[in-house]
């Protein structure tokens, strides 16, 4: 039974999904936690779904598991724009990255029970951060007392949603280390279009306590002015100007890096809280779902959070089979099906526990491109269940 209403429920959300998207229809449903993609059709019968659904044979516990996790996975890739994982691996980040120092807090909410989480309208993720890996340079660009470092901003960053910008990177020891150190942050670039004659655009005037260890320095006036101009790849020139050598570590976990934070679209949103499934539970429930990254391999690459708690719907529909035909819900669904060409297909409509309300995950990955990038993602996380 479990594993029938399951599978009602994920076919009539990709069913309504694929019509509330597809050009040829206005109907506007309120639903969205679909495994489609966007371009797929819809489904010749939308009405028979759920009816088809009941006579499937009842799976096993282990397969309805491994397809809820596949459902998950998918839905994940979509809304990052991936075809398929990125095959990458995170073991050489530098240490702030990888223990999430860096990361905006905004969203990120571990308790199981929460009942405030981000409302993001949109299918696809919405950045919030972005962390781009600097290399080393010529050293001919460079100064003997200074080091310089490579790299190129992503052109999905707009200028009107850059809130903070901020370098990284880890100073060595160095022997005038008992007094504050002053460093200098500047740009190279060049006077002229044929590249002859180079010049260094202070950025950054820094003092720092740190004898060994991370530094970071605002960076917000020059990236808001990098993007506003479209201007993406850059090499930055970082001197010490107190120190006897000054050396930036650029080796490994300690190769400095760039993290600029992106306003996020939309705010939090109060979803009440909803009935758990429990022993002796049968009617529609919300029953517990935890994905872990590291047990379906994603661990390489996605950097936070561990897993989240994703839930799913099960239970049964029969004691409210009354209310749910009669809901507005319904009477939606009927109307845009006459309207767009069921007139002459019996309307059977059989109740399935279903999610009816979401929130959304925030995801820190790592991409193909040498970023690594905040995203939240809407709809993820089922915080509701009604019989539909």
């Amino acid at each position: 039974m479990i594993g029938r209403v399951f599978l009602c429920s994920l076919l009539v959300f990709e069913a309504l999904m694929e019509a509330h998207r597809h050009p040829r229809y206005s109907a506007s449903l309120p639903m969205d936690n679909s495994i489609h993609h966007p371009d797929e059709d819809i489904p010749e019968d939308v009405s028979m779904v759920c009816v088809h659904c009941y006579d499937d044979q009842t799976l096993r516990p282990d397969e309805l598991l491994s397809l809820r996790l596949e459902f998950v996975k998918k839905q994940i890739l979509q809304k990052l724009r991936l075809k398929e994982r990125p095959n990458i691996s995170r073991d050489s980040l530098p240490r702030p990255v990888v223990e999430g120092i860096t990361m905006r807090r905004d969203f990120f909410d571990d308790s199981e029970n929460s009942v405030q989480r981000p409302a993001i309208d949109d299918y696809y993720g919405k950045t919030t951060q972005k962390i781009m890996f600097l290399k080393p340079a010529e050293p001919r660009l460079c100064a003997h007392e200074a080091q310089c470092f490579s790299f190129q901003i992503p052109t999905d960053v707009n200028a009107d949603e850059l809130m903070q910008a901020f370098l990284w990177f880890y100073k060595l020891e160095d022997p005038m280390d008992s007094h504050n150190e002053t460093y200098v942050i500047s740009e190279f670039a060049h006077w002229d279009q044929s590249r002859k004659f180079p010049k260094r655009s202070p950025l950054a005037i820094h003092e720092t306590s740190v004898s060994e260890g991370w530094v970071r320095v605002g960076l917000r006036w020059a990236a808001k002015q990098w993007v506003e101009n479209r201007e993406w790849r850059h090499v930055l020139h970082v001197a010490c100007k107190t120190c006897v050598h000054g050396h930036v570590d650029t080796v490994g976990a300690r190769q400095p890096f760039i993290v600029v934070d992106v306003a996020s679209a939309g705010g939090g949103k109060r979803v009440r809280r909803n009935i758990n499934c429990s022993a002796g539970v049968t009617d529609c429930c919300r029953e517990r779902l935890y994905v872990n990254f590291a047990d379906i391999e994603w661990d390489d690459w996605i950097i936070y959070p561990p897993g989240y708690h994703a839930y799913f719907c099960r239970g049964s529909c029969n004691s409210v089979a009354t209310i749910a035909l009669g809901s507005h819900h319904n009477y939606v669904i009927r109307k845009f099906m006459l309207k767009n060409q069921y007139q002459a297909k019996t309307l059977r409509m059989t109740p399935c526990c279903t999610a009816t309300e979401f929130s959304a995950l925030q995801l820190f990955y790592l991409d193909s491109n040498n970023t690594a990038t905040q995203k939240v993602l809407p709809n993820m996380i089922v915080e509701g269940c009604g019989c539909m």
